[in-house]
């Protein structure tokens, strides 16, 4: 897994505490996403505030998100938030479309519909 994960570090020296972090909340991340995802992440600093951005690059498209602070933890933090709520939203259009196209296959084959399958 770790060979479909890649971060980079632009003018940051992160601490080896912080590395294995952020490695893991992005392994985290790569295991929500679609089979067979890639992930990349960036991080940079300006003028003391870093900069984060992580892509998803799966067969169902592209996921991104980008956050700032003055904190490499805490951009860290923001961004495995932010991409989660993208890989839920994904996911519950996702199942809900199959779920919605199940309904009315059954219905039209005259089934009638047990409460579990809602």
């Amino acid at each position: 897994m770790s060979e479909d994960i890649k971060i980079q570090y632009q003018g940051l020296h992160p601490s080896h505490e912080t590395d294995v972090y952020l490695r893991a909340i992005m392994g985290e991340l790569l295991e929500e996403a679609p089979y067979g995802a890639s992930l990349k992440a960036q991080f940079s600093t300006k003028n003391d505030v870093v900069k984060g951005m992580i892509t998803i690059r799966s067969v169902v498209g592209p996921f991104f998100c980008l956050a700032t602070g003055g904190d490499l933890r805490a951009v860290g933090h923001q961004l495995l938030n932010q991409m989660r709520r993208r890989l839920d939203k994904w996911k519950s259009k996702r199942f809900n479309r199959e779920t919605v196209r199940h309904r009315a296959t059954v219905e039209k084959e005259g089934f009638e519909i047990e409460e579990s399958l809602s």
